[in-house]
């Protein structure tokens, strides 16, 4: 199987992910982009050519859990008044839930 990856942009600053992966068919989206349609683009254009014997890694966040960053993650669904996306974010245990487009 071959792998295409979905990465934080901030990857970049290591060579090796720099180097290597700007030269297969690999897409380093930026998470704080103000043109989040242009960022899905690029997503999908990963996936239109993918074959029965690709796979496509999508791991953007890649970022570490702690109990800090979800208490702010709870704490700004409260202030959103997201009664249902603060349900499910409260369900978890040992992940933040995935940011909303």
């Amino acid at each position: 199987m071959r792998l295409r990856y979905v990465l934080k942009r901030e990857l970049l600053w290591d060579p090796c992910l720099d180097v290597v992966g700007q030269r297969l068919s690999h897409v380093f989206v930026d998470r704080f982009s103000g043109d989040t349609l242009h960022e899905v683009e690029r997503v999908q254009a990963v996936a239109r050519d993918v074959s029965p014997r690709d796979g496509v890694l999508i791991y953007p966040e890649g970022t570490r859990f702690s109990e800090a960053k979800r208490a702010r993650l709870l704490a700004q669904l409260a202030g959103d008044g997201d009664s249902k996306a603060l349900d499910y974010a409260s369900s978890l245990r040992c992940v933040v839930a995935r940011r909303q487009a």
